[in-house]
């Protein structure tokens, strides 16, 4: 099975920039979407955190 880390090296390798910029995209998003959600977690949890 291959992951994402793996995928962009070859495209790296093949110079396939397209893919490369798609592939960096969609961890971006992932990870932008993982902080707010956390962020909205610890809001509930917390109610001393305000925003």
């Amino acid at each position: 099975m291959e992951g994402s880390g793996l995928r962009l090296s070859e495209y790296l390798i093949r110079r396939d920039f397209l893919a490369v910029q798609g592939i960096v995209t969609v961890i971006a998003l992932i990870v932008g979407a993982m902080s707010f959600l956390i962020d909205v977690i610890i809001a509930f949890v917390d109610p001393r955190v305000r925003f």
